[in-house]
C-alpha cells in the first residue's frame, strides 16, 4: 500500500453520533483517484467505504451525515485469492493461510500474530494490537 494510504489501516470508522461502524482493515485507491476503504464491522464482515462520505479525521475516521452502512457495498471475509486482488489487505488471511491456519506477521513488528477465535481477529502480541 502507498505511504499515503497507510496511515488510515487500523483506524476506527464511527458515524457522526459516535456510534462504531467498523475498523479500516484495508484500502486502495479507488474512483477518481479517491480512496475505497475495506472496513470490518463489529459482526465480522466488511464493508467498502468510498472517501466521499468521509467527513473528516486522523486518528478516527467519522462519516458524513447520513451515511447507511446497510446500503455499503458487502464483501465477505476471509476475501478469497481473487478477491484480494488490488486491495492491500495487511493482516486479512489469504484463503490458503486460513485452510492451513498460518497466522499473517504483523505489518509493524514482522512478528507471527494469535488468532483470537473469540473476536474473529489476528493479534499481535509483541504490539499488543489487532491487526
Amino acid at each position: 500500500m502507498s505511504n499515503s494510504l497507510a496511515w488510515l489501516v487500523g483506524r476506527g470508522v464511527f458515524n457522526p453520533d459516535a456510534s462504531f461502524v467498523g475498523k479500516i482493515i484495508a484500502a486502495r485507491m479507488g474512483t477518481q483517484n479517491r480512496p475505497t476503504l475495506l472496513t470490518q464491522t463489529s459482526d465480522n464482515s466488511a464493508i467498502e467505504i468510498d472517501w466521499g462520505s468521509v467527513a473528516g479525521g486522523k486518528d478516527i475516521l467519522v462519516v458524513k451525515p447520513g451515511f447507511d452502512s446497510a446500503k455499503a457495498t458487502k464483501v465477505a471475509l476471509p476475501l478469497t485469492d481473487s478477491a484480494r486482488a488490488g486491495w492491500d489487505v495487511g493482516s486479512i488471511p489469504t484463503t490458503t493461510q486460513a485452510q492451513r491456519g498460518e497466522p499473517p506477521t504483523c505489518p509493524t513488528c514482522g512478528n507471527k500474530a494469535s488468532w483470537i477465535g473469540e473476536y474473529g481477529r489476528w493479534f499481535c502480541r509483541t504490539e499488543r494490537k489487532y491487526l
